[in-house]
């Protein structure tokens, strides 16, 4: 007969260190780039090194470290697609600018009526 090893009941123990629920909080707040990669990157070590690399601790880091990685890939695309708007615009405005001065070009100086000059 095979013993079966007892499952932990309630979340990992890992979850309760202050550095993990400060990576969360970072991570959740938009915050990852900010220290919650490298604080969740530090984790997996630790409790690799202490559990083993199939451990529900191990497996409770690993998740956090790929949604702190995911969540700044995101961002990082929010901004670029904003940016990438934002010159878009500045684009189009440049267009309609140039093709109004263009126009003035073509047309010439504007003319003075001789009646409006002379004060009449």
């Amino acid at each position: 007969m095979a013993t079966e090893a007892a499952l932990p009941s309630g979340p990992p123990a890992i979850t309760k260190d202050p550095r993990f629920v400060a990576g969360r909080t970072l991570v959740q707040s938009g915050q990852a780039k900010n220290g919650g990669i490298e604080i969740f990157a530090t984790l997996v070590e630790e409790t690799t090194v202490a559990h083993g690399n199939a451990s529900l601790e191990t497996a409770t880091c690993y998740y956090e470290y790929g949604n702190a990685l995911f969540r700044a890939m995101t961002a990082s695309s929010e901004v670029e697609e904003g940016e990438a708007e934002e010159k878009q615009e500045d684009s189009k405005k440049a267009a309609v600018a140039a093709e109004a001065a263009e126009k003035r070009l073509k047309e010439g100086p504007p003319s003075v009526n001789k009646s409006d000059a002379s004060g009449s």
